[in-house]
């Protein structure tokens, strides 16, 4: 071997030894400042108030108590990250966050303490990777959430697991083109003795008084939610073009989606199956009422290409109102003709 070939393959890299570092956090943009938790700031919340337009924050494995409020322009496009991968930071309440007055759906702007992470007047702002569990005022209230948004828009809510809220994963009050992308959402508010029993995966409404904002074009996407047992996902009164897409339901209450006076969402390929409705009695559907997707007083909704199976009443419900659009529904029980497609 001639020195010149000896050199050249002691300076060539070795295959198969490469320790190239994967950024986890490639996808986003690049941040104004790194603030780090609890190494330059003990708690979250702290951390957020010392943050700037587009910082991100990252966040040590840990428990962390208490709600983290995240309001105003001047915290847009924060990046919340959780480190040290899935299940790894916590963000612990004790169903008693409520600290002033008396919450109630008409007083949402000033309950924040009800939620794990509360937004409002906010937008871009990404929450990525925690573990949320245990925030409401109470196990007997039926009010509380892992995430509560008003007014607050271009949000993304994504790789979270939201469980025993006293009521909703994510509630979405007047807020716009958020993205709710890869959680998972189980057990909120679960049906049982001295409980509500009417938890939500994801909750999208327009609330007259909270703001001037619609909620619409929000994307509800990729995401697990079982053992929830009101519905997956509940639109009342929501406004146009929000999307709900390759979802997997399961296990669930009274409803895998349901749609009510809500205009122009789109429901497409997701699975939903074994919504046996609710166990105990004193719901707003009777024990073992389960559908898979419930539309009513609503028009322009499409439902297209969902596969439905095991919903103990229907696997798709329809009151006949509206001009709606059934298609490629892989279903076998359902109100009416035509929605299914065995």
């Amino acid at each position: 071997m001639t020195h010149k070939l000896l050199l050249a393959l002691l300076a060539a890299p070795a295959l198969g030894c490469s320790h190239t570092r994967v950024d986890p956090y490639a996808d986003l943009p690049a941040p104004s400042h790194v603030l780090r938790v609890p190494t330059q700031y003990k708690t979250i919340q702290a951390a957020v108030m010392a943050a700037t337009l587009g910082d991100r924050i990252l966040i040590t494995p840990g428990t962390y108590l208490g709600t983290v409020v995240i309001t105003g322009p001047a915290r847009n496009n924060l990046q919340i990250l959780a480190g040290g991968g899935e299940g790894k930071v916590i963000l612990q309440g004790t169903h008693m966050q409520q600290t002033v007055g008396t919450c109630k759906f008409a007083l949402e702007p000033l309950c924040p303490e009800r939620a794990g992470f509360f937004l409002r007047d906010v937008s871009g702002v990404t929450i990525r990777g925690f573990t949320v569990r245990d925030f409401g005022v109470g196990a007997t209230s039926g009010i509380g959430e892992g995430f509560l948004l008003i007014n607050a828009h271009r949000n993304r809510i994504e790789q979270n697991v939201v469980t025993r809220t006293d009521m909703m994963a994510v509630t979405l009050f007047n807020s716009s083109h958020n993205v709710v992308e890869r959680n998972t959402f189980y057990g909120n508010d679960p049906d049982e003795p001295m409980r509500v029993g009417t938890g939500c995966g994801v909750h999208l409404q327009t609330s007259v008084g909270l703001s001037a904002g619609v909620t619409e074009q929000n994307i509800i996407r990729q995401n697990v939610m079982y053992g929830n047992p009101f519905s997956a996902v509940m639109l009342r009164r929501a406004g146009f073009g929000n999307q709900i897409v390759n979802n997997e339901f399961r296990d669930g209450g009274a409803w895998g989606v349901t749609n009510r006076t809500t205009n122009g969402t789109l429901v497409e390929n997701n699975r939903i199956t074994n919504h046996t409705g609710f166990k105990l009695s004193g719901k707003p559907r009777p024990i073992g009422s389960g559908v898979g997707i419930d539309i009513a007083a609503s028009s322009e909704v499409v439902i297209k290409s969902n596969t439905l199976q095991n919903n103990s009443t229907f696997d798709i419900e329809w009151d006949g109102t509206g001009q709606n659009i059934f298609t490629a529904n892989r279903c076998t029980k359902a109100s009416r003709d035509g929605l299914c497609e065995p």
